[in-house]
């Protein structure tokens, strides 16, 4: 018998996370949940996985007279990684280039 895998389903959430109330001011984070889920059935039983990334989105505070504010979460991790990334990409292309100038230099002697 072959074996059910269903098709992954979609997670895309945004969750709210619980009020704090610190010197009269409220404090309320929100997340997003993405990702996927899937199932599968087979002969010798099932099983299930996912694979999902949780991202802060904001902070929203709430003063005593009422005034809502949202502060946006900044992921400097992130942003720190991405421009290693970068980097790493510029010297691999730097090096293939030097390399490939090398070679046509070499073939002309």
């Amino acid at each position: 018998m072959p074996e059910h895998a269903s098709k992954p389903t979609k997670i895309d959430r945004q969750l709210t996370g619980p009020q704090i109330t610190v010197g009269g001011h409220t404090v309320q984070p929100l997340a997003r949940l993405a990702g996927q889920h899937s199932e599968s059935n087979g002969p010798s039983g099932g099983g299930a996985g996912a694979r999902v990334r949780l991202t802060p989105l904001e902070v929203i505070v709430s003063s005593p007279d009422g005034a809502e504010r949202r502060i946006a979460m900044t992921d400097p991790t992130a942003r720190v990684l991405q421009g290693m990334a970068a980097l790493a990409a510029f010297i691999a292309v730097g090096s293939a280039v030097l390399i490939l100038i090398a070679r046509l230099l070499g073939r002309r002697d």
